[in-house]
């Protein structure tokens, strides 16, 4: 028995190591990785206000989810915990999603449910909370860690042990709805004996990747698509599912003297924007969408960013008089949206011509093209002051109105040809594109939650 716990005890130290390094590797990673984004005009949030010490926050769609630590010098004998919070940033509201007296930690949201690992009983085990009340997902003899959710299915790293071996490694399925659960790794193409250590599990969407690694420390890639059931092993796949970035939007955390402030970078202008301008160490950004949240000081820190930017015809370019150019323009936080132009640079007097017109005809996409009949008026503001500006009018769900920068345009007479003036930071400029300090607007922070 003695020699049984002392095992048992050993695997323990060795798994609580590992979750200790590969935590570590993840601020690292987030600290000293991707150089990243964008423009907000919002100010941020603070969530919390307490005595714990919150850190690891995720986001997706409308939750926020992070992990929450008990002050050490208020703890009982039995220590402080870690605990599991959530916050909507749709309803406003915020909960506690667990209350125990054993670690929770390394919580993740699809949007709709939220995962984590607990260490119940002595053992790391997977729980599920799906909105309403928390259950255990991991019922296998082993520590289960790592969990990873997408579009309702959860992966996550499974290490079978019994009284004298620990592992290796597999990779373990869960289906939210049909509750079915799937050993990936076991799969007949993959290593249905289970020899070879498999880890690193990732999702995205219905794709699940992870690493395998045999006794000589020699890789293979798996890929599992839910949709087929088929495994493929790519010679080189790359990991899509980057927790810095959403679409056209990278975060990222960086010094600005003596602290770090939280950064944005826009893809489409390579442009970035500093979110930040205090004197804590702001770190761990994450986003989705244009929801942004990151942890300094114990506590945890939002922003619903807001941003509409222009992306072409580009500013000052010269337009032929035949050919109706495409507008387009980005919109984050803004769904419905309309294409303004005038002969006055500030839309105060003047012709002045507006693309879509009415609620029921605001565009929802991001471009239009001029109909002929628009086109026609749109040359005749140009020619009428040799020049016409134009912007876009974006409009939230919440019903909040906002403009983007003003730009402009001439358009040729017969015979001239057409060139474009480069104001931004395109590829063929050498600059990489230019930095946008905007930190006075958000020096400040509202108290929204208090835990």
């Amino acid at each position: 028995m003695i020699q049984r716990f002392q095992k048992l005890h050993n695997r323990k130290n060795v798994k609580t190591m590992k979750l200790m390094l590969s935590l570590l590797f993840t601020l690292l990673l987030i600290v000293f990785g991707t150089m990243g984004a964008a423009g907000s005009d919002s100010s941020p949030i603070q969530l919390t206000s307490n005595s714990y010490d919150d850190s690891l926050p995720e986001v997706e769609g409308n939750l926020i989810v992070w992990q929450g630590h008990g002050n050490l010098s208020e703890a009982t004998s039995t220590g402080a915990d870690w605990e599991i919070f959530c916050y909507n940033t749709e309803t406003k509201e915020a909960r506690q999603i667990t209350d125990n007296d054993y670690h929770d930690t390394s919580p993740r949201t699809d949007g709709t449910y939220v995962v984590w690992q607990g260490v119940k009983d002595g053992e790391w085990d997977i729980f599920l909370w799906d909105g309403e009340e928390s259950l255990s997902i991991s019922d296998r003899n082993a520590e289960d860690t790592c969990p990873q959710i997408s579009s309702g299915l959860i992966v996550w790293d499974s290490e079978p042990f019994g009284e004298d071996f620990i592992g290796p490694g597999e990779i373990v399925l869960y289906d939210i709805v049909t509750k079915t659960k799937t050993i990936l790794s076991q799969e007949q193409e993959v290593d249905p004996d289970n020899t070879l250590d498999d880890g690193s599990p990732q999702i995205n969407g219905t794709e699940v990747m992870w690493i395998q690694t045999d006794d000589e420390d020699n890789i293979r890639i798996f890929v599992y698509d839910h949709i087929s059931g088929v495994i493929t092993q790519p010679s080189d796949y790359p990991w899509r599912d980057n927790p810095q970035a959403d679409g056209s939007l990278t975060v990222l955390s960086r010094y600005v003297g003596d602290d770090r402030e939280i950064f944005v970078y826009k893809h489409s202008l390579s442009t970035y924007e500093q979110i930040t301008n205090n004197d804590l160490q702001d770190r761990y950004p994450r986003i989705s969408g244009g929801n942004i949240v990151w942890m300094a000081a114990g506590e945890i820190f939002f922003v619903e960013y807001k941003y509409l930017a222009l992306i072409s015809p580009r500013d000052s370019v010269v337009l032929s008089k035949t050919s109706p150019p495409t507008f387009t323009w980005e919109g984050i936080g803004y769904d419905k949206f309309n294409v303004e132009l005038s002969e006055d640079p500030d839309f105060l007097a003047g012709n002045a011509l507006t693309l879509a017109v009415g609620e029921e005809t605001l565009l929802s996409e991001t471009f239009l093209t001029p109909t002929e009949s628009d086109w026609g008026a749109i040359r005749a503001i140009a020619q009428e002051n040799s020049r016409a500006y134009w912007r876009v009018e974006g409009t939230g769900s919440d019903g909040s109105v906002n403009y983007s920068e003003t730009w402009s345009f001439t358009i040729q007479e017969d015979g001239v040809t057409a060139t474009a003036t480069t104001t931004r930071g395109d590829s063929d400029s050498g600059g990489g594109g230019c930095f946008i300090d905007t930190a006075a607007h958000y020096s400040g922070s509202q108290k929204y939650v208090l835990f």
